[in-house]
């Protein structure tokens, strides 16, 4: 009678995991997932913008380079003109630098943020399926303490109905042979 008990406990005690321990998970996974993609989407964007500043400014200097070009053809006879154009192509590109700078800056914290914020949700996550699991587990041992005390408690009510019966019985018996 034992055996079976022990059997029923072990059965529930995985079942109770089972049940209880993927949903949890794949909740967390879940918000992994969707962290992961905001991230991406986060990185896309910061790339995208790099990007467009990055042509902006490389379209300027290919405006300054052209000017630079024409600057130099036509220095057959004007070397302090051609020499005015470079120092302007060059002034107008230590100008825009500091645009393109901060673009990059804010691109470089907004990933920084960003990853950090992916930490801090990972690390929820995993602390919230831990604490899941041991849940779980908690569960599963008050359902096995529960079922070992129904069993005790039926192997006391067999044992008085048999007793039960043995007197009655003996009773039926008695009454038989008197």
């Amino acid at each position: 009678m034992a055996s079976n008990t022990t059997q029923t406990t072990t059965k529930t005690k995985t079942e109770a995991k089972k049940e209880t321990a993927p949903t949890t998970l794949g909740q967390a996974s879940a918000e992994l997932t969707a962290l992961r993609d905001e991230l991406r989407v986060q990185a896309a964007l910061g790339k995208a913008e790099a990007r467009a500043l990055w042509a902006t400014l490389e379209q300027r200097l290919h405006t300054a380079t052209s000017r630079l070009d024409a600057a130099t053809t036509a220095m057959v006879g004007d070397v302090d003109e051609v020499r005015l154009h470079a120092h302007l192509g060059v002034k107008e590109l230590a100008a825009r630098w500091p645009t393109l700078e901060r673009g990059l800056v804010a691109v470089i914290d907004d990933l920084r943020s960003a990853a950090a914020s992916a930490r801090t949700s990972l690390d929820a996550a995993r602390v919230q399926a831990h604490l899941a699991a041991l849940d779980a587990d908690d569960r599963a041992d008050h359902a096995a303490v529960e079922l070992h005390d129904a069993a005790v408690a039926l192997d006391a009510q067999a044992e008085r109905a048999a007793a039960e019966l043995r007197d009655r019985a003996i009773e039926l018996k008695r009454r038989l042979l008197a």
